[in-house]
């Protein structure tokens, strides 16, 4: 047999191959997304803690920096161990401060108006019925809605029979795993930030091996503006979430709007999601405090946070941001929409840090192509300039 035909066989045998492997993987695609699911959750800790180190990395950097400088021995040895021990400690009493001062507050209002909103649909429906457009809504509405499963307490206590103990155990189980991945995941951050030298030089010499040097040097320009774009735009929009929490705190309990941590911290949180956001959380106030307090106190109340999502998207977020994402409204509505529609929440808060990378992308892109064609056009006239036959003079020539 000759090795063309070999060959040709060999080529058709392989082609089968792939053929049968796609059918299979299609075939067996629930299996597949079966299997990643479990890899993903085995892996859920390391997640987690990639997450928590990724977040505290910025100022486990500043506060080393810091050290540095100093001409303590001991500080400058032990810099990193010393940053990230202090990081740690801020951020556990961040979260207990957060438990024991802002939380309750929280879980009251919310209590409070759960116990308030009888009354407050009872009030939309007179406030609904007294506008007069052809449809209202009956008293036996209102009475049908609380008599439903979800506000009937004595329909809540029914569920707790020995038929559902294995339920409840499961649900205990599940939120003490959740916990436990929670907890190892802060402490795998800890190894993370403080090996972090040794991880990343262990992932170069992983690239060097899987990569050629090209595309090595592509991913590494990549991930790296992935990076800065990324720890820019979180820590920005964290830093001013927490400036709009605390200034619609101050300004709603000035006004005396009820549920004012409530409605601080829902400003607050919102304003994470640019332009949907905040319109979203201002509206929601407005008609939380029309039906809590007045017509006049929700104006006051609405025209007041629109007055400071103005000063926050003018003054606030260009001194934070500094510029450096440069992306018109437009193409973050795109991505927004985008990225909300195919990965949900996690999609809203990424969308302008990766729709900031295609733009750059593109850039580089266009950059690329008219630099090759100015190229290619040099080229050209220099071929067209130094090829053409030179007109010399019969004296010329005769010399």
């Amino acid at each position: 047999m000759k090795w063309k035909e070999l060959t040709k066989y060999l080529s058709l045998f392989v082609f089968a191959v792939a053929v049968i492997a796609v059918y299979k993987t299609f075939d067996n695609f629930g299996r597949i997304l079966d299997f990643f699911h479990e890899v993903i959750t085995l892996l859920y800790p390391f997640i987690i803690g990639f997450v928590i180190a990724y977040v505290l990395l910025v100022p486990c950097r500043f506060i080393e920096n810091l050290l540095a400088k100093r001409s303590t021995p001991f500080l400058v040895k032990h810099r990193r161990a010393i940053a990230v021990s202090t990081i740690y400690i801020v951020f556990v009493a961040v979260i207990v401060l957060s438990l024991v001062a802002i939380i309750p507050a929280v879980v009251s209002n919310l209590m409070d108006f759960y116990n308030n909103l009888p009354s407050l649909i009872g009030d939309f429906v007179n406030w609904f019925n007294s506008l007069n457009l052809g449809v209202t809504i009956g008293d036996g509405t209102i009475q049908q809605i609380f008599d439903n499963e979800f506000f009937s307490f004595q329909k809540m206590l029914s569920y707790l029979n020995f038929d559902n103990v294995n339920k409840y155990a499961q649900g205990v189980i599940n939120a003490g795993s959740g916990l436990f991945k929670v907890f190892m995941g802060i402490i795998i951050s800890v190894y993370i930030l403080i090996d972090r030298t040794n991880l990343k030089q262990s992932m170069f010499r992983f690239g060097k091996l899987l990569f050629r040097e090209k595309t090595r040097n592509f991913l590494v320009k990549y991930l790296s503006r992935i990076n800065e774009f990324a720890n820019k735009y979180i820590y920005c929009m964290l830093v001013d979430a927490i400036i709009i929490f605390i200034a619609s705190f101050i300004i709603l309990s000035v006004e005396g709007v009820k549920y004012a941590p409530l409605l601080a911290l829902m400003l607050g949180a919102f304003n994470l999601i640019p332009y949907f956001g905040a319109i979203t959380a201002t509206v929601l106030t407005g008609v939380i405090t029309v039906f809590t307090g007045s017509l006049t106190l929700a104006i006051v109340a609405v025209v007041s946070m629109i007055i400071l999502q103005q000063l926050d998207s003018n003054l606030i977020q260009p001194k934070l941001l500094s510029g450096s994402l440069q992306i018109k409204p437009f193409w973050v509505i795109f991505g927004i929409l985008l990225g909300g529609g195919l990965f949900g929440v996690v999609g809203i808060f990424l969308a302008v840090p990766i729709t900031a990378l295609c733009r750059s992308i593109l850039i580089d892109i266009m950059d690329y192509q008219d630099t090759k064609e100015m190229t290619q056009a040099v080229s050209s006239v220099d071929e067209k300039v130094f090829d053409r036959p030179s007109k010399t003079s019969p004296k010329d020539a005769e010399k």
